[in-house]
């Protein structure tokens, strides 16, 4: 009986909804709403005084800088295929729009001028990505060369005048694969004036 009325006790009910949860449910901060309702709360509040929210979230990170870094690099480390996903979500949501993406190139071009090594580090993180979602063999690559003739298919140059490479159609960053059919046979300079482009000269 004592330990029926102890669990009753530590029983609660969300004002907003009715749900009866235990308190491990609700804000440790002794609310009356349970998390679900105090979430819907707080996103209709942050919606209707964004600026405030902007400010808010400011004030609570430069108090916590450290510790906010310190759980997102844990977190990123544990979910790695999230952290690629949502990478592609958000590259491809900036991509979608004009001003923002010619934003975002203005602001990335300044800070790599800005940062010369760092841009030198992120090229060989881009390459070691590569590398590790490469899954098609040489015989693939070499099949696929012959295919186009052995030639770029953006200049039309051939092999030896030019050295091809493998260019992404779908750029790994925009959440390309690394399967040959992702692949297109491009010498270095156009693979390098391509870019992050999705151009595909396989169909031209």
């Amino acid at each position: 009986m004592n330990i029926l009325k102890e669990k009753a006790f530590l029983l609660k009910i969300c004002s907003k909804c009715g749900y009866v949860g235990s308190n491990t449910d609700f804000k440790k901060d002794g609310g009356t709403l349970c998390k679900k309702c105090e979430t819907k709360r707080t996103a209709q509040w942050v919606k209707d005084n964004q600026q405030k929210a902007k400010e808010t979230k400011a004030r609570i990170y430069i108090s916590n800088k450290d510790e906010i870094l310190s759980k997102s690099k844990m977190w990123a480390e544990d979910h790695p295929g999230e952290v690629a996903k949502r990478c592609a979500e958000w590259y491809k949501k900036l991509r979608s729009d004009p001003i923002a993406w010619e934003e975002y190139k203005k602001n990335r071009n300044e800070y790599r001028r800005a940062h010369p090594e760092q841009r030198t580090s992120s090229n060989h993180k881009r390459r070691a990505l590569a590398r590790e979602l490469i899954v098609y063999s040489n015989q693939e690559w070499n099949d696929l060369k012959v295919l186009y003739s052995n030639c770029c298919l953006c200049c039309g140059k051939q092999e030896p005048e030019v050295k091809l490479t493998a260019d992404h159609v779908v750029p790994l960053s925009d959440g390309g694969v690394g399967t040959i059919d992702n692949i297109q046979p491009l010498c270095k300079p156009c693979n390098s004036s391509k870019g992050i482009k999705r151009t595909d000269y396989r169909h031209r």
